[in-house]
């Protein structure tokens, strides 16, 4: 497990793009975390650092946004709207885990029953300094970001990045 310290908005930025050069499809992230705890600002840092240009905006109302970047497709999810698997299903989530795809889910701790397995779980809170980003891979794939990270020295235990 990883854990940064973040004062502010650009260190949640430059933790999200770290975090883009280090990954490789298949990839299932989930997002976790109250209200305004950096999940979109993480989300949309990861999704600019491999090369989208334009806005990045929150999926609360369409569920789900679609990017295509230099790694190839992103997912992003927001799940914060979803009250029960039955309307997770009628979008038809299952189609959007493949092999070509990273796919990033905030709010997945709430459909954890009917979800694929993360291979990490990005947990965000609020401190007295900031935010706090905790990253536990769950699987091998995950386990290689993180190694990955630490390798790039994004995975110091504060705030100080690359």
């Amino acid at each position: 497990m990883l854990r940064w310290n973040l004062h502010d908005v650009e260190e949640m930025e430059l933790v999200g793009g770290c975090f883009a050069t280090c990954v490789r499809p298949p990839l299932l992230l989930w997002l976790q975390g109250e209200l305004g705890s950096g999940k979109t600002v993480f989300a949309g840092s990861f999704i600019r650092a491999l090369g989208w240009p334009g806005l990045v905006k929150s999926p609360t109302y369409t569920l789900v946004e679609c990017y295509e970047t230099s790694l190839g497709v992103i997912y992003h999810f927001d799940l914060y709207r979803i009250n029960d698997s039955e309307e997770l299903e009628a979008i038809g989530v299952r189609d959007y885990f493949n092999d070509d795809a990273v796919t990033l889910i905030e709010w997945a701790d709430r459909m954890r029953e009917t979800l694929p397995a993360p291979d990490i779980v990005l947990d965000f809170a609020y401190t007295p300094e900031g935010r706090s980003m905790h990253a536990d891979a769950r699987s091998a794939a995950g386990r290689a970001v993180i190694e990955a990270l630490q390798h790039t020295g994004a995975a110091a235990p504060t705030s100080r990045l690359p």
